[in-house]
């Protein structure tokens, strides 16, 4: 699995997923296979240093990608929150969330 960072691209391509249209400014991370193939995005908005940023993912979640996705957050970003964003339906990656981090209400 290779990482690509490509706002117009993986941007795209996780708004198509979704349904969606990601505003600027946003980060973007797509999950590649061997093959060239994008098999998941992480868009990243609404973000500052100190604050929260909003997580929208689409696709599967795998530990390692989560570890990295986190590390941009907290320490490039230097978020102090995240508000993780993704499809109802997608319960492998709400039970990877859960795992990983805590609900606040």
């Amino acid at each position: 699995m290779r990482v690509v960072q490509d706002n117009e691209v993986i941007g795209n391509w996780a708004g198509a997923q979704l349904g969606a249209t990601f505003q600027e400014p946003f980060t973007a991370y797509g999950f590649v296979s061997p093959a060239g193939t994008i098999t998941a995005a992480s868009v990243f908005n609404d973000y500052y240093p100190g604050g929260n940023c909003e997580w929208t993912h689409v696709g599967n979640l795998r530990p390692a990608m989560l570890r990295f996705l986190c590390r941009f957050v907290f320490e490039e970003l230097e978020a102090t929150r995240v508000t993780a964003k993704t499809r109802r339906g997608n319960v492998p990656v709400r039970q990877m969330l859960g795992r990983a981090m805590t609900y606040e209400c």
